[in-house]
C-alpha cells in the first residue's frame, strides 16, 4: 500500500471518528428507567447516595427476597425471576441496583463490602423486617457478604440463595488476587481506547464492558470470602447450571464444600438459563424457602458430621477443574498478545500458569502457537513487501542492526531454508532471519514448512520447562499474596535467563560468545584484562 492510500484510509477513519465523538457528545445513549423502577437516597459513610430498585411488593408482612445482580448482565436480566415468584408464588422482590455516583455527582466505591452496605440501608429504608437474600453471579458475593455479617439486628436474613454466583479467590480468574486485579487494571485503558479510539457511534455504551464494570472487578476483593462462608450460620441453597461459561460449576462445588448446610442443585444449560427458562430455578427456590419458613431445612449447628468435617479441610487445586468457556479463552488471547513482545516470555509466562493448574497444558501451548505464527509471519510479510529500504527506516532499524541482517544473508545462502529452523533455538536471531526470508523473497510455503516444523518442537518445550521448574517455586505465591506480581516476575526472568544460557551452552559457538561477553564486561565495569587466548 504505498503513501496515498494510507492518507485515504487515515482521513475516512479520522472523519469516521469525529463523526463517532459528535454522537458520543450531542446524542448521548441516555439510559431509560426500567418498568417498576423506584429510588430512594441512603446514607453511606456520611454520603448521601440516590439507589434505584424495582419492587414487586403485596401490602402484607410477608419476608422479602432481595435478589442482588451480577455486574454483567445487570438488574434487568432477573426482572423475569423476579416476576415469575412474585406472580405464581405471592412473594416480595426487590432487586436494588448498584449507585454509580453520590448526590454530589461523586463516584462511590464499587468494593463489595460497599455495595453491601448500600444494600443494608435500602433495606432499613424499606423497613423490611425479615429478608431472604438471593445474589447472582457476582451479586452472590455481596449478598455473601451481607449473610456473614452478624452485627445488623435491624433486619432479620433467614436465608440465602446462590445463583451461579462467583465465590473463593482460588476458582477466580488466575486463582491470586494480585494476578487479577492486574489484569483486570488492563480493562481500564483498554476501555477508554475502545470509547474514544473507535468510531463505534455510541454502540459502545450498549454493552456491558465500560468503565463501570472495569472498575467493579478491579474493586473486587475475594480474599474474605472462605472467612466469610464459615460464618454463614443459615440455611443455604445453591443453584447452579452445568454449561455455565462464566462461573464453573467447581466454584458452586466449593460454596457447597465450605458451607455444610447447604444444598447443591443443578440442571442442565447454561449462563442465560435464569432469564430464557426461570421456571426450572423457581420451583427449586420455592421448595427451599418454604422449608425456610417451617423451619425444616438444614442450619449449619445441625449440618451432618461428615459435612462439617468436609468443610475444615484445607482448599486442594489439585482437584480444581481447570477453566473453561470466556476465561480460557482470554488467557489463550493474552498469551497470543504477549508473544508481540516476547515469544519466549510468553510462552514461560504460559507454563507458569499451567503450573499454577489453573490452564491446561496444551491450551497454553495453543496461544502462545497462535501469536507466534502471526507476529513472524507478519514480519516476514513486512520484509517482502517493502523489502531492504525498510532496514533504515524507523523503528525497524532501532531494533535490527545491519550486521545482524549481514549474519542471516549470509546463513541463508550457506544453508538455505534449513537456517529458518535453526534460528528458533539461537537468542537474538529470529527477527533479522524472518525479515531477511521475506526480502530475500523466498517461497512462504517453505518458509512456513521450516518455521511450523520448530515452534511445534520449541513451544510445548518452553511451556513445558516452565511448568516443572516454576511448580515448586510457585509455592511462595501462596505464602507472600501480596507480591504476587513480583514473584511471579522474576520468577519468569530466572527461567528465561536459565534457558538463554542453557542452551547456548550446549554448542561450541553459544560457548564462545558467552566468554567474549563475559570478558567484555569484566574490561568495562572491573577494569580486568580479557585474555584473548582462552578463545584459541
Amino acid at each position: 500500500m504505498n503513501i496515498k492510500r494510507w492518507h485515504i484510509f487515515a482521513l475516512i477513519y479520522l472523519i469516521l471518528l469525529g463523526l463517532s465523538w459528535f454522537v458520543q457528545i450531542y446524542f448521548p445513549v441516555v439510559e431509560k428507567p426500567l418498568v417498576g423502577e423506584e429510588a430512594a437516597e441512603i446514607i453511606h459513610n456520611d454520603s448521601q447516595i440516590p439507589i434505584r430498585y424495582i419492587r414487586f411488593h403485596r401490602e402484607d408482612n410477608r419476608a422479602e427476597l432481595i435478589v442482588i445482580p451480577d455486574i454483567h448482565f445487570g438488574p434487568e436480566f432477573l426482572i423475569p425471576f423476579a416476576k415469575a415468584i412474585h406472580r405464581d408464588h405471592q412473594k416480595n422482590v426487590t432487586i436494588p441496583f448498584f449507585p454509580e455516583v453520590n448526590t454530589m455527582d461523586k463516584r462511590v466505591s464499587h468494593s463489595i463490602s460497599s455495595r453491601a452496605g448500600y444494600i443494608r440501608q435500602l433495606m432499613e429504608f424499606l423497613s423490611v423486617g425479615e429478608v431472604d437474600l438471593a445474589g447472582h453471579g457476582y451479586g452472590g458475593l455481596v449478598a455473601i457478604n451481607l449473610a456473614s455479617d452478624l452485627s445488623d439486628e435491624a433486619t432479620e436474613i433467614r436465608s440465602l440463595t446462590l445463583l451461579s454466583s462467583l465465590g473463593v479467590v482460588e476458582l477466580q480468574f488466575l486463582g491470586n488476587h494480585s494476578f487479577n486485579r492486574a489484569i483486570y487494571s488492563f480493562m481500564f485503558p483498554v476501555s477508554s481506547i475502545i470509547e474514544w479510539g473507535f468510531p463505534h457511534m455510541g454502540y459502545y455504551y450498549l454493552q456491558p464492558i465500560q468503565q463501570s464494570y472495569a472498575r467493579s472487578l478491579r474493586q473486587k476483593d475475594q480474599r474474605t470470602v472462605r472467612e466469610q462462608l464459615g460464618n454463614i450460620d443459615i440455611p443455604v441453597l445453591i443453584l447452579h447450571p452445568l454449561q455455565d461459561k462464566l462461573a464453573s460449576l467447581s466454584i458452586a462445588e466449593e460454596n457447597h464444600r465450605l458451607l455444610p448446610q447447604s444444598y447443591l442443585l443443578t440442571h442442565e444449560g447454561n449462563e442465560q438459563i435464569i432469564f430464557e427458562d426461570p421456571e426450572k430455578w423457581i420451583a427449586h427456590l420455592q421448595w427451599f424457602l418454604d422449608g425456610v419458613e417451617e423451619s425444616d431445612v438444614t442450619r449449619r449447628e445441625n449440618a451432618h458430621m461428615l459435612r462439617v468435617e468436609l468443610s475444615e479441610y484445607a482448599f486442594d487445586a489439585a482437584k480444581m477443574r481447570s477453566i473453561g468457556g470466556g476465561t480460557l479463552l482470554i488467557l489463550m488471547l493474552l498469551l497470543a498478545l504477549f508473544t508481540l513482545i516476547s515469544e519466549d516470555i510468553a510462552c514461560i509466562s504460559g507454563g507458569l500458569i499451567v503450573a499454577t493448574g489453573v490452564l491446561p497444558f496444551w491450551y497454553a501451548v495453543l496461544g502462545c502457537f497462535i501469536g507466534s505464527v502471526i507476529s513472524n509471519i507478519f514480519i516476514y510479510l513486512i520484509g517482502r513487501k517493502a523489502g531492504s529500504p525498510i532496514l533504515y527506516k524507523k523503528p525497524v532499524k532501532w531494533f535490527i542492526k545491519s550486521r545482524d541482517v549481514e549474519k542471516a544473508q549470509n546463513l541463508f545462502e550457506m544453508r538455505g531454508m534449513e537456517i529458518i529452523f535453526v534460528t528458533r533455538f539461537i537468542p537474538g536471531t529470529r527477527l533479522p532471519a524472518y525479515l531477511v526470508a521475506g526480502i530475500l523473497k523466498t517461497k512462504f510455503s517453505h518458509f512456513l514448512g521450516y518455521f511450523l516444523l520448530s515452534l511445534i518442537i520449541w513451544i510445548p518445550m518452553m511451556v513445558g520447562i516452565a511448568a516443572l521448574v516454576g511448580q515448586p517455586l510457585l509455592h511462595y505465591l501462596e505464602l507472600y499474596q501480596e507480591y504476587a506480581i513480583w514473584i511471579f516476575l522474576s520468577i519468569a526472568v530466572f527461567i528465561y535467563l536459565l534457558i538463554r544460557l542453557l542452551i547456548p551452552l550446549t554448542t561450541v559457538t553459544g560457548r564462545r560468545r558467552l566468554i567474549v561477553r563475559w570478558g567484555r564486561f569484566r574490561e568495562k565495569y572491573f577494569g580486568a584484562t580479557f585474555e584473548r587466548d582462552v578463545l584459541k
